[in-house]
């Protein structure tokens, strides 16, 4: 009699301990109690299962031991609570507690609410961004026509650039054709999240991809513009001012170097949540189970 009630303790306990576990998402302690007690995959914590529980509370790294497992993985997984009739996925098709909800601010956490908000970001950010892009496109290729320094007017070299063997000036051109074609791409990127037809797929790659490559492009408009005005003003005044490179160097860093610090946290946000590691994987490679 004494033995049923220590175990009736140690299985009290036991829960107890998961669904603490659990709630706090640590998932260490629960493969610990797993190994040491392998019957722990069917406790009952908080009316759930384990995993049910984890699903239910939307502890992702919980859920993952069941990478971990061998045979009894696919058990688990299409696990039918006899009491409520329902599996996994019934448990994944419900609303997340509002605590959960709650925790981390986010575009894909509260579903169709913070959908339309993510959309009314992209639309916001896509038609600032294109506006720089279009004015790229036009300062680039009217410079395209103007080159610094003008033609040649007679002779046989009539209609080339006076200062076509400086290797200033062909920074310029090379700089001025990046600029012009990379702000294109990132003008055409961001018109097409403006058309988007804004479906929940193209809210997982589609929209994430192309503000990806337009925020590139346009960093790198950006940057060849800043290259090609420091190569004109090089060429206009190296002859009379020699120290002009140092200063045309630092200033030209200043915008690039704040564009950067403003933009690339977001890219990188957006990289790492679209091409980045899925949130459901193996915690580690040893079995569990």
């Amino acid at each position: 009699m004494e033995e049923y009630r220590d175990n009736d303790v140690a299985w009290a306990v036991l829960e107890s301990t998961i669904n603490k576990a659990v709630d706090s998402g640590n998932h260490e302690i629960i493969e610990d109690c797993i190994k040491a007690y392998p019957s722990t995959i069917w406790v009952t914590a908080s009316v759930f299962y384990l995993f049910h529980l984890a699903i239910h509370e939307r502890q992702e790294r919980v859920y993952n031991l069941v990478y971990q497992m061998g045979n009894d993985k696919s058990s688990v997984a299409s696990y039918v609570d006899p009491e409520t009739r329902e599996n996994a996925l019934h448990i994944v098709a419900k609303l997340a507690p509002a605590r959960r909800l709650k925790t981390v601010t986010g575009a894909a956490l509260q579903m169709q609410r913070e959908l339309q908000w993510f959309n009314e970001w992209m639309k916001g950010t896509a038609s600032s961004s294109t506006i720089v892009a279009a004015l790229i496109v036009t300062v680039a290729f009217a410079a395209a026509f103007t080159v610094p320094g003008g033609n040649i007017n007679e002779g046989k070299d009539e209609g080339k650039p006076v200062y076509l063997n400086n290797g200033a000036f062909m920074v310029f051109i090379i700089s001025d054709a990046v600029a012009l074609f990379s702000s294109v791409t990132s003008v055409l990127m961001f018109v097409g999240i403006l058309t988007s037809r804004y479906a929940e797929d193209d809210f997982l790659y589609t929209l994430p991809k192309r503000m990806t490559i337009g925020l590139i492009s346009s960093f790198l408009s950006l940057t060849a513009t800043v290259v090609a005005f420091g190569a004109t003003l090089s060429l206009v005044l190296l002859d009379k001012v020699k120290w002009i490179i140092a200063p045309l160097v630092i200033m030209a860093c200043i915008p690039v170097a704040l564009y950067a610090l403003l933009q690339f946290p977001l890219l990188y946000e957006l990289l790492n949540n679209t091409y980045g590691r899925s949130i459901f994987h193996r915690e580690n490679r040893r079995m569990i189970h």
